[in-house]
């Protein structure tokens, strides 16, 4: 990650901030717009699950990502997926970090 360029840093800082937004508002997309298409309980939980998935993949050490962008904060909303309340979501979750391991 220290051999990015500046414009790739601020772009996977910012990346990393509206994926763990994400999962701190429970699934809802940070555009009002968006929103509107999210009021299902399900489109959320779906959306929580990819974003915590895409967390999981972004933090494999081989890349190091996870040592620049994936601050204490962004961690804690990571790790709450494990605790979702969508018992599919908590699965596939779990599934993914196994392959990873």
């Amino acid at each position: 990650a220290s051999s990015i360029s500046e414009s790739t840093r601020t772009f996977m800082e910012n990346f990393f901030a509206v994926l763990t937004k994400i999962l701190r508002d429970k699934g809802i997309p940070p555009s009002s717009r968006d929103r509107k298409a999210f009021n299902l309980r399900q489109d959320r939980a779906a959306l929580r699950q990819c974003c915590a998935t895409f967390l999981l993949r972004l933090c494999d050490t081989r890349l190091g990502l996870e040592k620049a962008f994936l601050t204490t904060e962004r961690w804690h909303y990571l790790a709450s997926v494990f605790l979702d309340d969508e018992v599919v979501v908590r699965e596939n979750v779990i599934k993914e970090l196994q392959m990873m391991l």
